[in-house]
């Protein structure tokens, strides 16, 4: 691997080269600004006439002419109070654009800075155009209105500069303040490996001393290169192409196989006779996990043999108990109470054992009890509660705000409530009107909108022009005209959303709720409906069970087939298509109702409720800045109720050897820190390495395939991350992260994490009403450190910068605030964030044999408790395939179709067993080659391996007890993956499947012919 420092370095070249002020600096501008806008303020407040020049601005041609005497006077002093505030929001955006550190924030800083270069621009202009007004005779209503329409452009982009100045001076504030560096002293020995970046690969050169080999030019520079030579630069058998070609066709697959650990050295030492093998269990809930902890028990040997133990979701369960019971981290613990921990690798989780019935007993573990149940419920409910008042306490203090923004600078006409009658302003121009008169835009506004929108379209016009013609002057014509209509046409779209869009929002608001009874309660009432119905529907989402036939094809209707839970009946999707609806309509007008009170208060002169102002605030200060997004989803619960039934320590009295083992379960406030608890204790080896997959969510940036949306991520003892995102060292992480982000830094939070299966993000399995999901706080999955950023914060400690640290960028936040809950309802999930979302392994790849063949394993075997619904194997299909795409690997199955149910021998008699014998394959074992392409960096002769899928299904040689069970109960082995409240008639057979589908595996290994 790389050093520490050359990973550092390139981890955050950008960064390095970014340019960072001084603390001084930054607060000379924060006063500047400050002193600015005050002076010019004091000035203009001062000297200028006491009229209401605002109704001058905005009045059009419509108003009283002339205006009140003392106008040309307030004109003229508006300049120095423009000098005054354009100098601050230059130098508020300024010090937004220092501290917004990630690409989509910096745009919105730059937005910021554009939005004060147009508002003055504007202000300017009303100026010079009111002031010819003044000198002209007559109305120049032609004047006025163009005034109008400056005046509307100013104050709609001067919202977003104003907003954006502020947030940029507290944020330098707060930054300088707390920003003082990383308080401990990173490993020399560890490395962080930053996020690859895409880039178009060198010209190739040819070694001297090698004819016919060519490499690089850029190999010794980047470390992207350092990763491409560890991982070998050997041309397949038999290739006619140079290795340079090699580079560039497999560039995608030799970025994935970068995993920390896998050395170049060991790659070139391995033979054909070399085998790397390694386990894998795939995702299904705790039906999976009942299924490897059967066939576990039965490949122990093959277990104990392999490298790696990968898991996803349900056999994250099981692994995850492996972890937990075989560690040595705790034990210590135990001393003190007089008691020994037993680390027997041999035998654990053995059929008989205490662990085992412990899981036995607790294979219910949601809730296994009504009092449990009724807590499960709260707890969705205190989520969802929780959600929706982050969500729609602020539609009432953005109604609020509008109200009072409108009153003060009517930029558009607002409805009142039912009974007051319109006043007109001291311009003479009517303000606010009744709510049953049609909806009614100015004028000025909408040809403000014309005006902005019409800018944006010349300059895309002037682009397109520039874009046929080559020369230099047209190209640079044509960079400027494409950055400058992309930025006017943002600017339009705030214009029209502050001129035209929220009125028209609190208009129709308005007309709801005269239609019914023209009260605010028809708001409030909506939103606590909305609430109910997402309660339901979140309800329905996770416990649906609704118990479908699947018939096996070609099989006749006497025949029957397999039963099969699908959790998407029609009466749950009309549940959420419903449920989003109403949570989209309820607030709006709630937020228009809102709006409309206020405006009516204001109005008739009862001014704002500062009050319940106040106290809906501080709710949302509370919920959204001191309460941590994950906390107030199912994670917690999910991962505590994991805990109760696979978090267990076997132990035997310290004074008595021969005692008989206890199974004691892990107290709920002992941390499994994963750098420790993820580590087979020294009497239990050999074991393989514990990894967790789960899957990073990314979305907007085309870093996925379409319709995947999800990147691996994997948690080990050694390391957190994954090749897209990058690497950080599991122990260092723990170290640097704060306090409640550690909690998820966990063996048992790894585990509910790679189990996440219910997210409002969820890869290749992601829906549009996953929203509901994230809105009800029935969401599972955490946000955890981006390795990427990590490796930015380093780098910016290391800087060596004059002024010291980069105190601009942010580090990890301590809680996962508000902000993280809005990117998971709107699904924005760059790779720039400091934090990414972290679901269920299976939105990946649901089997894990993709992170197998990512570390070089010769032999893989996959227990396959997915229940894909037949017919073929839709989730090895996938995983096949994305190992093609993401690895180069081919792998060629041996007869895969004797895995289909209703293929195996009949058991007689047919007739009573027509259901049973419907659901019986000829195997259940699926065997396949696998080939390793040049650039897995293995050499020539060991790229050949063998995989082995031992897949949940039902066979003739299977136990008569376990084909009796089938018989009884249709819809096994493919119980819903929904289902986690398993009875011990359930426990027992999958478990019972799962050692036979181990011994099975034995079978098809060494060569005895199937019996089906």
């Amino acid at each position: 691997m790389a050093t520490e420092t050359q990973a550092a370095e390139g981890a955050a070249s950008s960064t390095a080269a970014r340019s960072v002020p001084s603390r001084g600096k930054a607060v000379a501008t924060v006063v500047a600004a400050l002193a600015a806008v005050a002076i010019g303020a004091w000035l203009y407040g001062r000297q200028a006439p006491a009229i209401d020049i605002l109704a001058v601005e905005l009045g059009g041609g419509e108003q009283t002419w002339p205006p009140a005497d003392g106008t040309a006077s307030a004109i003229t002093w508006d300049y120095v109070f423009i000098a005054g505030y354009a100098i601050a929001l230059w130098l508020g955006t300024t010090t937004a654009r220092w501290v917004f550190w990630s690409p989509r924030a910096r745009r919105v800083a730059l937005l910021g800075q554009g939005a004060t270069i147009v508002g003055v621009t504007a202000d300017l202009t009303e100026n010079v155009l009111l002031s010819r007004a003044l000198a002209s005779d007559g109305r120049p209503s032609a004047l006025l209105d163009a005034a109008a329409v400056a005046a509307t452009v100013k104050f709609s982009v001067l919202t977003v500069a104003v907003v954006v100045a502020i947030m940029g001076v507290v944020m330098t504030l707060i930054r300088m303040r707390t920003n003082k560096g990383i308080a401990f002293t990173w490993p020399a020995d560890k490395v962080i490996v930053p996020a690859p970046i895409e880039v178009s690969p060198p010209p190739p050169v040819v070694h001297p001393d090698t004819p016919g080999r060519t490499t690089t030019s850029s190999e010794d520079r980047s470390l992207e290169d350092v990763a491409t030579r560890e991982l070998g630069a050997d041309g397949e058998p038999g290739e006619r192409h140079t290795e340079s070609v090699d580079v560039v066709a497999e560039a995608r697959w030799r970025r994935a196989y970068a995993v920390p650990g896998v050395t170049p050295e060991a790659l070139a030492r391995r033979t054909a006779a070399s085998d790397v093998s390694g386990v894998c269990l795939s995702g299904g809930g705790v039906r999976s996990a009942s299924v490897a902890l059967g066939a576990l028990q039965v490949l122990r040997t093959e277990l104990r043999a392999a490298r790696y133990l990968v898991s996803i979701s349900g056999g994250g369960y099981t692994s995850g108990a492996f972890a937990q019971l075989l560690t040595a981290a705790g034990d210590e613990d135990q001393v003190a109470k007089g008691k020994v921990a037993v680390h027997d690798a041999e035998h654990a989780y053995a059929p008989g054992s205490v662990e085992f019935d412990h899981i036995r007993r607790h294979s219910s573990y949601l809730a296994d009890t009504a009092p449990r149940m009724l807590v499960a419920l709260g707890v969705l409910a205190r989520g969802l509660l929780a959600s929706v008042l982050l969500l729609f306490v602020p539609a009432v203090l953005m109604g609020f705000v509008a109200a009072v923004f409108y009153r003060a600078i009517p930029v558009a006409v607002l409805p009142l409530l039912p009974g007051y009658a319109p006043k007109p302003n001291s311009a003479g121009v009517t303000t606010s009107a009744p709510p049953d008169t049609g909806l009614t835009i100015p004028q000025h506004a909408l040809l403000a909108v014309a005006v902005v929108g019409g800018a944006a379209l010349l300059l895309w016009l002037l682009q397109l022009l520039a874009y046929s013609n080559l020369s230099d002057t047209w190209q640079r014509i044509y960079g400027w005209a494409a950055d400058a209509s992309v930025f006017m046409t943002r600017i339009a779209v705030v214009v029209a959303v502050v001129a035209v869009v929220v009125p028209t929002i609190v208009w129709l608001a308005g007309r709801t709720i005269s239609l019914v009874d023209g009260s605010v309660s028809v708001g409030i009432s909506g939103s606590v409906g909305a609430v109910l119905l997402t309660y339901l529907t979140s309800l329905a989402t996770l416990l649906w069970r609704r118990v479908k036939t699947v018939r096996t094809p070609g099989a006749g209707r006497k025949a029957g087939g397999t039963k099969v839970a699908l959790p998407n009946g029609l009466l749950q999707q009309l549940l959420v298509i419903a449920s989003v609806t109403v949570l989209v309509a309820s607030w709006l007008v709630l937020f228009g109702v809102t709006t409309i009170s206020t405006a009516t208060d204001l109005h008739e002169g009862r001014g704002l409720p500062w009050a319940l102002a106040a106290v809906l605030l501080v709710v949302v200060v509370v919920l959204g800045g001191f309460f941590d997004e994950a906390s107030l989803s199912l994670h917690p619960f999910y991962r505590r109720r994991l805990a109760t039934a696979f978090a267990t320590r076997v132990v035997r009295d310290a004074a008595n050897p021969a005692s008989a083992p206890v199974a004691v379960a892990l107290h709920s406030r002992e941390r499994t820190p994963l750098s420790a608890y993820a580590r087979a204790a020294a009497s239990a080896e050999p074991f393989p390495e514990f990894v967790f997959s789960c899957a990073a969510n990314l979305t907007g940036q085309q870093l996925t395939a379409p319709g995947l949306t999800a990147v691996s991520f994997t948690m080990t003892a050694d390391w957190v991350g994954g090749p897209d995102v990058g690497w950080v060292d599991t122990a260092t992480l723990e170290k640097l992260v704060p306090s409640r982000l550690r909690r998820d830094v966990t063996v048992q939070a790894a585990v509910a994490i790679s189990g996440a299966a219910i997210a409002s993000s969820m890869g290749r399995m992601s829906r549009w009403y996953q929203i509901v999901l994230a809105v009800s706080g029935a969401r599972l999955g955490a946000w955890l450190p981006n390795p990427g950023f990590v490796a930015a914060m380093r780098a910016a400690h290391d800087a060596g910068r004059p002024s010291g640290v980069d105190w601009t960028l942010p580090g990890l936040p301590a809680i996962r605030r508000v902000t993280y809950l809005l990117r998971e309802i709107l699904n924005i999930h760059p790779i720039e964030e400091r934090l990414l979302q972290v679901t269920d392994g299976g939105h990946y790849e649901n089997l894990g044999i993709v992170e197998l063949l990512r570390r070089r394993c010769t032999t893989i075997y996959c227990i396959d408790g997915g229940g894909d619904s037949p017919p073929t194997a839709p989730g090895l299909a996938e995983a096949i395939t994305l190992a093609q795409s993401e690895l180069g690997v081919r792998i060629e199955l041996h007869r895969p179709f004797d895995t289909e149910p209703g293929i195996g021998t009949p058991i007689e008699p047919q007739g009573p067993l027509a259901v049973l014998n419907a659901s019986l394959s000829r195997e259940p074992v699926i065997a396949g080659t696998i080939h390793y392409p040049a650039a897995s960096g293995l050499p020539e002769g060991a790229r050949t391996g063998h995989l082995y899928v031992a897949r949940a299904l039902l066979w003739p040689d299977a136990d008569y007890t376990l084909l009796s069970y089938a018989a009884q109960h249709p819809e096994f082995p493919h119980d819903s993956t929904a289902d986690q409240w398993f009875t011990e008639g359930q426990f027992t057979a999958y478990t019972s499947l799962g050692r036979e589908l181990g011994a099975r595996v034995r079978l098809v290994r060494d060569g005895k012919p199937a019996n089906g």
